[in-house]
């Protein structure tokens, strides 16, 4: 199945009018001391926005906030091909990155590096063409 939706991803990609993509990743079982650490969640940041070679504008905001199930930390971080959200959840472990940008990328690439980051057991990734 994955191969499939990879298939489609890249025709999807092929079309001329495409202006860019949006990559959501789904990450489970997270390891809990890694995704409560803004240091941790700030350096994860840094390192993908350099595996993806994308420049970041200005460093990352990282805030703890929300209440009961929803509480946790988001980070935002802008750059210069668009921007990165990652939400993380503290009952279940898990957490939800965005990227969009109009540079295309390897998001299979970007799952395992995240699964391996976060010490994820399960990761589900979806694209969208954007455009």
């Amino acid at each position: 199945m994955r191969l499939y939706k990879n298939i489609i991803n890249l025709i999807k990609r092929l079309r001329v009018h495409e202006w860019g993509m949006s990559v959501h990743l789904d990450l489970q079982k997270c390891n809990a001391g890694l995704i409560r650490s803004p240091g941790d969640i700030k350096r994860f940041i840094v390192d993908l926005c350099r595996l993806l070679e994308m420049q970041r504008f200005g460093d990352a905001e990282v805030h703890r906030f929300g209440s009961g199930h929803k509480e946790g930390y988001t980070a935002i971080q802008k750059i210069y091909d668009s921007a990165i959200v990652v939400h993380f959840e503290e009952i279940e472990n898990r957490a939800f990155l965005d990227i969009f940008s109009c540079k295309s990328f390897d998001e299979i690439g970007v799952e395992k590096f995240c699964e391996d980051f976060f010490g994820a057991k399960k990761g589900t990734v979806n694209v969208l063409a954007r455009g």
